[in-house]
């Protein structure tokens, strides 16, 4: 530990003295107290690479007098609730450097640190940079504990979790690490950029383009001065607004398209069962069913097959719109190999969908021929700026028939459910869950 302004390091084993009889007993009438807890934002007097850092001046009280050497069965304690705190090199430079510096001895604030940073990393938020000083002028235990932090309010949070599971630790009381780690990724999806706006930042960070985020949701600002600009998701401040309305209206948008000769499914606006049924007998079997003015696809149902399905779809898709959108429903790909697509949704980073397969093929050859024949419709219809591919695996998990009606409505549930579920939890929780029918593959191929 550097103490600022004295230069004085500690390296070896501390000495200092202490009766070990009831450490616990003491440590129990003093706690440490949180005098200050500050989020930087930008370049800072502790780092100017780093903007994103949480500042907690922090008095560690009579624990001062408390080592972690000092404190019986507080490493084992440590290793046992936070297993992974065995990846923190710290100065030792190497995996495990960090038990070896809480087992010759080092300050609560230090501890602290490597808590905060680490249950953030548990929380699906992937911190590194953490520094604990103590301030010129102060009184003897007071620490300026630094740590980095990707959303705000977690790392708020994480800063007096952190301290709440020190004090436990040397208390020798249980803990329940497992509701900080929900609690933080509730917060992390509730106050995290979306998926647009934050892969939009993402690329400006890697171009060295200043960002500040403007409010909680996605409004962000791009630059500074006469070059600023501003977005909102994949609106920008040069977007038109007569784009945006006619974007936010299907059955408009999808008559410009038509116009345009561009292929877009038949339907038709209903407000009415009777609509409904009408358009039924018109169209006929699959349907897709949605709001006309619905987003991120609230209220949508696909690969209706029958009016018990159609009648909840319409319910569904009417809590979000007065006039709902019925068209036919076209799954060439999985239809044209004789099979049958129950549901589908494209996130961002992955895509789920269900199917029931043709006896003929096997799970390798279904997924090679879906990612093959999307990948050539997307790259030839030029549906991105780039050449489009697929990621060269994918895996295949087997579900009873009688799970069909929770398997469609979970995958068509995906945005809610990726508000507090990363994609590596929901992909450990299938694993646990259900049988795996299709290990990872190389490069897809037709057979």
């Amino acid at each position: 530990m550097f103490v600022a302004g004295k230069a004085i390091i500690y390296d070896s084993p501390l000495t200092i003295a202490h009766s070990r009889k009831s450490p616990n007993l003491k440590a129990k009438r003093l706690q440490m107290k949180i005098l200050e807890i500050k989020v930087l934002k930008g370049p800072n007097y502790w780092s100017v690479r780093r903007g994103k850092l949480i500042q907690m001046k922090l008095d560690l009280e009579e624990k001062e007098q408390m080592p972690t050497n000092k404190i019986h069965g507080f490493r084992e304690r440590l290793e046992k609730l936070i297993p992974s705190l065995q990846e923190h090199r710290c100065s030792v430079g190497q995996p495990g450097g960090f038990f070896q510096r809480v087992e010759e001895g080092t300050w609560m604030g230090h501890v602290v640190e490597h808590i905060a940073l680490e249950i953030q990393t548990l929380a699906g938020m992937d911190t590194g940079f953490g520094r604990t000083r103590t301030p010129e002028g102060e009184k003897q235990g007071i620490y300026y504990v630094v740590f980095s932090y990707m959303e705000e309010d977690a790392g708020v949070y994480a800063a007096k979790a952190s301290v709440r599971i020190a004090q436990a630790l040397i208390d020798g009381v249980d803990y329940d690490l497992a509701e900080d780690i929900q609690n933080m990724r509730v917060i992390r999806e509730d106050t995290r950029l979306g998926p647009s706006t934050g892969c939009i930042v993402d690329e400006a960070a890697k171009r060295n383009i200043p960002f500040i985020r403007l409010n909680k949701q996605s409004l962000v600002q791009l630059g500074y001065g006469v070059n600023q600009k501003r977005i909102r998701a994949t609106i920008a401040s040069t977007t038109s607004n007569i784009a945006v309305d006619i974007a936010g209206d299907k059955e408009e948008t999808k008559m410009l398209l038509e116009a345009a000769e561009i292929p877009v499914p038949r339907g038709t606006v209903v407000r009415t069962e009777e609509g409904l049924q009408e358009a039924i007998e018109k169209f006929g079997y699959p349907l897709v069913i949605k709001p006309i003015d619905g987003n991120h696809g609230k209220g949508n149902t696909t690969n209706i097959t029958t009016w018990e399905q159609a009648a909840r779809a319409f319910e569904a898709a009417k809590s979000f719109s007065r006039s709902v959108i019925v068209e036919k429903y076209i799954t060439g790909i999985v239809n044209n190999n004789d099979s049958h697509l129950y549901a589908i949704y494209a996130n961002p980073e992955h895509v789920h969908f269900l199917v029931s397969r043709s006896p003929k093929l096997s799970e390798e050859t279904l997924a090679s021929i879906v990612a093959e024949s999307s990948q050539k419709f997307i790259n030839q219809n030029k549906l991105c700026d780039s050449p489009f591919a697929w990621q060269e695996s994918a895996s295949a998990f087997s579900v009873s028939k009688s799970d069909i009606d929770r398997v469609c409505k979970y995958i068509l549930n995906q945005p809610e459910h990726h508000r507090k579920v990363s994609f590596a939890e929901e992909y450990e929780t299938f694993i646990k869950f259900y049988q795996k029918t299709l290990e990872p593959f190389g490069k897809y191929s037709s057979k």
